[in-house]
């Protein structure tokens, strides 16, 4: 990587807004991954184009009562 490139990306990343408008980072952000040759994907996909989600990651008991008496229970009321 260049000088050039270099001083580009320094650029961006400190006049970027990150937390501003989605859209308008997301461009920055690809600019970025332009600059230092990093492939660009299609978000939530593996190479393959299955989803990177593997399942559900609550968790399989939904009661909120049967937490709330186990927490009672274990305060000791």
């Amino acid at each position: 990587m260049g000088e050039d490139e270099i001083d580009k990306a320094l650029e961006i990343i400190s006049e970027t807004c990150w937390d501003g408008e989605v859209d308008l980072a997301k461009q920055h952000r690809l600019k970025l991954y332009e600059i230092v040759g990093l492939e660009v994907r299609p978000l939530g996909n593996n190479s393959d184009g299955t989803s990177r989600k593997t399942g559900s990651k609550k968790p399989t008991n939904l009661d909120e009562n049967a937490s709330y008496s186990s927490l009672v229970e274990s305060s000791g009321f």
